[in-house]
């Protein structure tokens, strides 16, 4: 694992709604970043999975990584619903905490 690597996280459903809600307001040919806008560290992304499955890991660190800024400026005044405190700096917790665990596993599928 990089030492300093960090991602930012959203939710696909939250993609999807970015994506609708700018395709409604007829935006065509337009490069936007759809993101939440915080960078979480991969270390803590990990733990989190680790800990939600209950597994233990053997972790091995490289010097490397860093973290990317994103602007999300053009996003917040297209779609204002982004500046919005469910994608604030705790947006990732959302995400990871909905998460199947061993306790709670992820409902069924069901195919078609």
């Amino acid at each position: 694992m990089h030492k300093r690597a960090a991602r930012d996280l959203i939710d696909v459903k939250d993609v999807a709604t970015v994506i609708d809600r700018l395709l409604a307001r007829g935006l065509r040919s337009e490069t936007v970043n759809v993101a939440a806008g915080y960078a979480v560290p991969v270390q803590d992304i990990v733990d989190r999975l680790r800990h939600g499955l209950g597994l233990r890991a053997r972790h091995e660190y490289r010097d490397a990584g860093g973290q990317h800024a994103i602007s999300i400026e053009k996003v917040r005044a297209l779609v204002p619903q982004v500046a919005s405190p469910g994608f604030g700096p705790d947006h990732h917790r959302r995400i990871l905490a909905a998460l199947p665990t061993p306790s709670c596993p992820a409902p069924a599928v069901r195919r078609t």
